[in-house]
């Protein structure tokens, strides 16, 4: 990559070698992480504002006072420590995230992970032991390769590759008949689940809060929702609570976590089959620093965690191959140790200020939203803004589709799932083209998160993360997507 910071830079700019760097990754998402490393070797990363990136800059001041030490006792990082975490840490964490998930949750069903991600595979894969010998009613059967994995769209695209490539489960997509409001009901999942041949689904997987809607689901429908999935004996459910601590002051609905709902603690096979994941990675604002936590009551996932107890079981301990390494272990010990960071508690102190800043930049950036014209998904609708979850804004930009392609070649690259896009990019992938390279803001394309017509839900909703960048750069972003969409024809879709 040839460093040009004297020169003016153009999106079109990148060599041919570049795109085609950036043509062999797969993912949007990830595609743009590298193309905005690509941008800083020109430097010229202000030059376009991604807001596709699901990252969290607002905690990066209170974190520094966690780095700053670099003064690490050796023997914290240069020796071996349990893949999955140290046990003193585990308790403390355990005790932490009682308190946060509203509900008891012991160090021994507490595991940390090398990310969310690598969490959820881990659980999958945990649920694929056979039982020994003949069927035990006692035990909770679990969940074989090739099963199906219900998940409501939109949904975040990375479960693809959590539960396709290694664990070879079949993602089964649940379309939403309110795709207005995009509110997922209880009718959505029984229609997906009654209409799909044997064998049925054994796994359900719900976001809470949403990526990318960005909202929580209410208390009410969880309980209904879990009802139904724990009544088939053979389903398990994943709670991804990645954003659990994303919270806008005033909320509505206020989150729940899956821990806490009747249904799962109605008995010991219900709390056995509800597995929840959460992170430090987005909470926290730590991207690039992979920490992810599965809490889980099966003896499936502990056995992938720890190796398995059953002496009819030859599986040994997957964590191995995703660890919680040793400087990380250090870190999080000083995030949860009050003494060693010069406050009260920085947990608790960290996340009450990040709720704060997260609803200042809600505000802000969906105000200027309002301001240009732009729909997001609104679950109310009523003024003022309303209150909303994660980090994320839904932004409904049908009404600014067209079959004409008019962008350069080069950006194309950047979106779509191939390195040739044949037949020509999508009328989506048009708009999300022309906004980049007339207004200087990229975008992360709804179909990418599965909102397609193959799936049954409309074209033309893209996320925009909020918290990316100082909320005041975000808003300029968002002024320039406006003034360049005000200037674009308009196609009449209401």
């Amino acid at each position: 990559m040839a460093s040009q910071p004297d020169t003016p830079f153009s999106i079109t700019n990148l060599s041919s070698a570049e795109l085609n760097l950036l043509s062999m990754v797969p993912d949007e998402e990830q595609r743009s992480v590298l193309y905005r490393e690509l941008l800083r070797s020109y430097n010229a990363e202000d030059k376009v504002r991604d807001l596709s990136i699901a990252e969290n800059v607002l905690n990066k001041t209170a974190l520094e006072t966690i780095f700053e030490d670099s003064n690490i006792p050796s023997d914290d990082f240069i020796r071996y420590s349990p893949c999955y975490g140290e046990p003193k840490l585990l308790e403390t964490l355990a005790s932490k995230l009682s308190k946060w998930f509203g509900a008891r949750v012991d160090s021994e069903d507490v595991f940390v992970t090398a990310g969310v991600s690598s969490a959820i595979q881990l659980i999958a894969l945990g649920l694929q032991t056979p039982l020994p010998g003949p069927f035990a009613p006692e035990k909770v059967p679990p969940v074989p390769q090739g099963s199906k994995v219900m998940l409501p769209v939109p949904f975040w695209q990375g479960f693809n590759w959590s539960f396709k490539e290694v664990p070879k489960l079949k993602i089964l997509p649940v379309a939403l008949k309110d795709t207005e409001t995009f509110q997922l009901t209880i009718n959505d999942l029984k229609k997906v689940y009654d209409e799909e041949e044997e064998p049925k689904p054994k796994l359900l997987v719900l976001t809470n809060p949403h990526n990318p809607l960005g909202i929580n689901y209410k208390k009410e429908l969880l309980e209904d929702i879990y009802t139904w999935a724990l009544s088939k004996q053979d389903m398990h459910i994943i709670s991804d609570e990645m954003y659990r601590h994303s919270q806008i002051k005033g909320a509505q609905p206020p989150f729940v976590s899956a821990l806490a709902l009747n249904e799962t603690n109605k008995s010991e096979s219900n709390s056995k089959r509800v597995h929840v994941v959460w992170g430090f990675t987005k909470d926290f604002g730590l991207s690039g620093c992979r920490i992810g936590c599965i809490i889980s009551k099966s003896e499936y996932v502990h056995g992938v965690m720890r190796d398995s107890a059953d002496p009819l079981e030859s599986r040994r301990s997957l964590a191995w191959f995703s660890p919680f390494d040793s400087l990380k272990q250090y870190y999080v010990r000083k995030m949860l140790t009050p003494a060693n960071v010069g406050c009260d508690d920085f947990w608790d102190t960290t996340m009450n200020d990040y709720s704060n800043k997260l609803t200042d930049s809600f505000r802000l950036v969906g105000n200027a939203l309002n301001n240009n014209g732009i729909k997001f998904l609104n679950m109310d609708r009523r003024p003022p803004l309303l209150a909303n979850s994660a980090q994320f804004f839904w932004l409904d930009l049908r009404e600014f589709l067209k079959p004409v392609i008019e962008c350069s070649p080069p950006t194309r690259v950047l979106f779509g799932s191939s390195r040739e896009i044949v037949p020509p990019p999508t009328p989506e992938q048009e708009l999300a083209n022309c906004i980049l390279e007339n207004a200087k803001v990229k975008l992360l394309t709804g179909e990418i998160m599965g909102c397609t017509p193959d799936n049954n839900m409309p074209e033309g909703y893209f996320r925009l993360c909020f918290t990316v960048y100082d909320p005041k750069i975000v808003v300029q972003a968002v002024n320039q997507m406006g003034e360049y969409l005000r200037s674009r024809p308009r196609n009449g879709t209401p």
